[in-house]
């Protein structure tokens, strides 16, 4: 949201009218004339700095790192916010990837972690906390989809960097339980063991298990086993040559 439709959403919260807005700026030690604050609100001017935006937050009972961070937003020259703005970007398509999902108590579970994530927006809250348990796929789906677009246009940089590392860890859950019942599905206990890497993803089979690696252990791994493969071919190709001399 701008600068000044967070301000308005403030004062229109609070009650107050600018009058006593000011009168409390004042009190607070932070004067501020009328009708400055009314062109703050009316978009007629740059957003405040810092200061100004945390007195106006705390008086108005609003949140300060939220109007800060949107002053910020329209203040900043462009280099600057577009890594902010590719947060955005992510946080829809790792929410899309995770309703997509079919199965229903995953999606579930993937509700109750963002409900319980600590998002300070309220409104935000509110919505999360409406879904039940006890829908559908389609409708859990649906209500993802919604906590995808609220979560985009109304929260604060804070919380949507709450919101991504939340999500993300969904996300690598799912991925991680869709690994094993792949690797369930696809090995009984009949088959060799063997071992190998899965660079997308960074995880060892072997032994008949699944095990997650960094990225370190994964480069390490692939550089062994690229050496083991070239070190494989020379062996048999010394193999070779002294099978011709010996005939």
């Amino acid at each position: 949201m701008k600068y000044a439709a967070i301000l308005t959403q403030y004062i229109k919260a609070s009650g107050l009218s600018l009058n006593e807005l000011c009168m409390k700026l004042t009190e607070r030690g932070t004067p501020i004339d009328r009708s400055y604050i009314s062109k703050l609100k009316n978009g007629h001017k740059v957003p405040a700095n810092d200061d100004i935006s945390q007195a106006l937050a705390e008086v108005t009972g609003g949140d300060a790192d939220e109007l800060i961070v949107a002053g910020f937003m329209e203040n900043a020259p462009q280099q600057l916010k577009k890594p902010i703005q590719e947060i955005d970007f992510f946080l829809q398509d790792t929410l899309d990837m995770v309703r997509r999902s079919t199965d229903r108590q995953l999606l579930q579970q993937s509700i109750a972690a963002i409900a319980a994530a600590e998002i300070k927006n309220e409104y935000f809250k509110k919505i999360v906390n409406e879904v039940h348990g006890d829908l559908e796929i389609g409708d859990l789906q649906f209500s993802l989809s919604i906590i995808s677009t609220v979560g985009i246009e109304m929260l604060s940089l804070h919380d949507k960097l709450t919101l991504t590392t939340t999500v993300l860890k969904i996300y690598r859950n799912m991925e991680e339980i869709t690994q094993i019942k792949n690797y369930r599905l696809n090995h009984t206990p009949d088959m060799p063991t063997f071992s190998s890497y899965d660079k997308p993803n960074h995880f060892l089979v072997g032994q008949k298990s699944l095990e997650r690696i960094d990225e370190f252990e994964f480069e390490f791994l692939a550089q062994c086993l690229t050496a083991l493969r070239n070190q494989k071919k020379a062996w048999e190709r010394e193999t070779n040559t002294n099978q011709l001399i010996n005939q």
